[in-house]
Parts: structure tokens; sequence; C-alpha cells
């Protein structure tokens, strides 16, 4: 929350707090924010990109089209994120991934290896994605 804080891009955010210590802490680190120095912001963005990100915050479509499909690959591995990483099945996936045409849902022969590469968060879709197929909770 403190790099969100410090970085004047950020004109809000969603924190979930699942019960009292979360919101307990979070007050805590309002109360104590002091912004980041550029480099702790640099050494907490180099952390997060080695820690294999699943999802990509500010996607704008690129990875699909170098990998040559309609897929809406930030889509699916944000969503992905919500049901593996973070264990938090929101239902916006199952009300919008219905009104997605089938290239929008299927990733089968795109070139993930470029997806990745065109990536602003360089995400490994190849190993983010089920073998060609939907997780259970878009499907």
């Amino acid at each position: 929350m403190h790099a969100i804080w410090t970085d004047e891009r950020f004109s809000s955010s969603c924190v979930t707090m699942r019960n009292l210590d979360h919101t307990l802490e979070n007050t805590d680190a309002a109360r104590r924010f002091e912004p980041l120095k550029l480099s702790e912001m640099t050494e907490l963005h180099e952390a997060l990109l080695a820690a294999g990100p699943t999802l990509c915050p500010n996607c704008d479509g690129r990875c699909a089209e170098a990998a040559g499909t309609k897929a809406r690959l930030g889509d699916l591995t944000r969503f992905y994120t919500y049901h593996e990483d973070h264990g938090n099945p929101r239902p916006r996936p199952r009300v919008a991934t219905p009104s997605w045409t089938a290239d929008e849902r299927n990733w089968q022969g795109a070139d993930l290896e470029a997806a990745r590469e065109a990536c602003h968060n360089k995400l490994d879709f190849a190993k983010i994605l089920p073998e060609g197929r939907l997780p259970p909770l878009l499907s």
C-alpha cells in the first residue's frame, strides 16, 4: 500500500480486508505512511517481477496481438489469478466469459512466448494458463 500511496499516478486503490486484523494492519500502515524512495520502489518492482506475476494490471492487449490470437489473454490470466492465487473466485468471470466469442476464449495455437515478450510484466502465459483449456471458474 505504501508503494501505491507513493506513486502519484494512482488516485485510488481497492484493498480487500477480510477480517479485523487486516483492517487494523492497514490502518496502522496508513498512520505510519512515508513515501518510498525511488530505490525502494525499484527494488519492490524487481521483486514482484522475480516472483513470477500471474496478472498484468495494466494489460492493453499487446500480448494477444503479439501472440497472433484474439484470446483475451490479459483477462484470462487475471481471472485465473483471482481463482488460483488469491483463492477468491469473483463472480465477474462467470458473468463476463459467457458473452465472449469462441476466439476470445481459445488461446490454442497462440505464440505464448511472443505474448510473454510483449507483456508489460512478462507473464509466462504458457505456465499460467492450463494446457489449452479454461480454468474451472471460466468454463
